[in-house]
């Protein structure tokens, strides 16, 4: 089936002029650093109608921004560039009020004739067709923090495609906004959660841990549900594609670090970390992993991976994993029921060859997966691995 979506031409969305807001600057913490240049797309498949859904969405998106001014803002990079832990210059939000960007999109096709998650090929160029992309898939100092497309099927379904600036918000952080989006557009005067993006009682990760996530992110392209689908995801992999059982392999996983390094209520700017593990007891190493979060912001910790060790894996026997069960995604709702689906476009997995995205299915009772795992060559060895554990 060939889908033709047909969009407008870009809006700029500014916000609102019913709450004042501040202009002014807001340093980049630690956290932020090194990813004020990564987009993030995701897909939020609603299945139920919502009249004028994309005039709906664009007028909330208004009023959200004038709580959430600086993702209508600029990063701006100064002193010479990179802004990373190397201190090669300052990088921080120029409070502006330049806006972001709109596209209402609509097809003659219904959703359910379209929307397919078998991460084929074709399903990928559809999917990729939902949202808007930063050029290059590289977000640069002048472009909007936020783009947003929504697009109506002629069933009455749309889907809401959200690709933004990570300097500007995590996963976590994008979802408390876009529930503000939501609550907006069905009537409240103000978001439910008070929002915070300057949170000065934020420890400062050290410059190791900033390498380490630099470095991943340079690549080329109790045991919970989580540890259990990863530990065995991981084996069966690292089974696949490594002959030599003395070469090691490196699993990647993003975690939350709001609780641990006691970040205010509200506060939507990133605070994540890439917690790295080499083992061979997957499940243990992944639960050890897990537990040695907090350790991440002493001064004194050394590390799950040393800098010699990390820079020895190549990108294909690395293994990165990030879960969006928590995100809230899922329960953004503008009106007419929260989305069916949580998805990510085909563009939009990890940087390294070997990745898996944990997807929430909207309905609380399970979860997908969007998965880059092996080259052709180990296709056939991976699924057999995989068989053993169905």
């Amino acid at each position: 089936m060939s889908l033709v979506v047909r969009k407008s031409s870009p809006v700029v969305v500014r916000p609102s002029p019913e709450t004042g807001t501040t202009r002014g600057t807001i340093k980049l913490s630690s956290f932020d650093k090194g990813l004020y240049n990564m987009p993030s797309t995701t897909l939020l498949v609603f299945e139920h109608p919502l009249h004028n859904a994309a005039e709906t969405i664009r007028g909330a998106l208004s009023r959200a921004l004038a709580h959430y001014y600086p993702i209508a803002s600029r990063i701006v990079v100064a002193g010479g560039g990179g802004g990373g832990s190397s201190g090669g210059g300052d990088v921080y939000i120029e409070c502006n009020d330049e806006g972001v960007a709109f596209v209402a999109a609509h097809t003659d096709h219904a959703l359910k004739e379209v929307i397919c998650f078998d991460r084929s090929p074709a399903a990928r160029k559809l999917l990729d067709q939902l949202a808007v992309y930063y050029p290059g898939m590289s977000c640069g100092p002048g472009d909007p923090l936020l783009l947003m497309q929504v697009t109506e099927f002629s069933c009455g379904g749309f889907v809401l495609g959200v690709t933004w600036n990570h300097g500007g918000a995590d996963g976590a952080g994008m979802g408390q906004f876009l529930r503000a989006v939501g609550e907006l557009s069905g009537g409240s005067p103000s978001p439910s959660v008070a929002p915070v993006r300057w949170d000065g009682s934020l420890p400062s990760l050290r410059p190791s841990v900033l390498e380490a996530q630099q470095h991943l992110l340079s690549l080329d392209p109790r045991c919970t549900t989580f540890e259990a689908a990863l530990a065995v995801l991981w084996r069966c992999r690292t089974r696949a594609i490594r002959p030599d059982p003395e070469a090691p392999t490196l699993l990647v996983f993003l975690a939350d670090m709001r609780k641990h390094a006691g970040a205010k209520e509200g506060y939507y700017g990133n605070c994540i970390v890439a917690q790295l593990v080499v083992d061979s007891d997957a499940v243990m190493a992944i639960r050890r992993a897990k537990d040695q979060l907090p350790d991440r912001l002493k001064e004194d910790e050394e590390g799950v991976v040393g800098r010699h060790e990390l820079r020895e894996i190549r990108a294909y026997d690395t293994l990165t994993v990030t879960s969006w069960r928590n995100l809230g995604f899922d329960r953004v709702d503008f009106g007419s029921g929260r989305p069916a689906r949580v998805t990510a476009s085909g563009k939009d997995l990890p940087p390294s060859p070997g990745a898996v995205g944990f997807l929430s299915d909207g309905r609380g009772g399970g979860v997908s997966v969007l998965s880059d795992l092996v080259r052709q060559e180990h296709a056939d060895a991976f699924l057999a691995e995989l068989a053993k554990f169905i």
